[in-house]
């Protein structure tokens, strides 16, 4: 019987808001913006999209405001979206320090879409 790779099964990414709360500060991660006022309108959202190849896993997720999620859409990995947001002054140099380190990654290995 051959191998079967089994894909691992991540919890649902919208459970993980809790900790990604505690662990990235109640900030938006593509512009700094501090959400402490209502952090309710933080939205988990994948640092590499999942039609990019990203997956769920913890160290994929992230929170976003919505005008950040929705610039983001799937097209944008979170390092994207922060330079996108440094170009069109979204993300000031007194709101970098809001932001959580996060590594830079590279291209996933499934293939990537062809974008024009």
């Amino acid at each position: 019987m051959p191998d079967i790779e089994t894909k691992p099964r991540y919890p649902n990414p919208r459970s993980q808001k809790p900790k990604l709360l505690a662990d990235l500060g109640q900030f938006c991660q593509g512009c700094g913006r501090d959400k402490s006022d209502d952090p309710r309108v933080l939205e988990v959202d994948h640092k590499w999209p999942k039609a990019e190849g990203g997956n769920d896993a913890y160290e994929n997720l992230t929170l976003l405001c919505g005008p950040c999620n929705k610039e983001k859409k799937d097209k944008l990995t979170l390092t994207q979206l922060q330079d996108l947001n440094r170009k069109n002054g979204h993300l000031t140099p007194e709101r970098e320090a809001n932001l959580r380190p996060t590594a830079r990654q590279t291209t996933p290995s499934r293939r990537r879409r062809n974008r024009r």
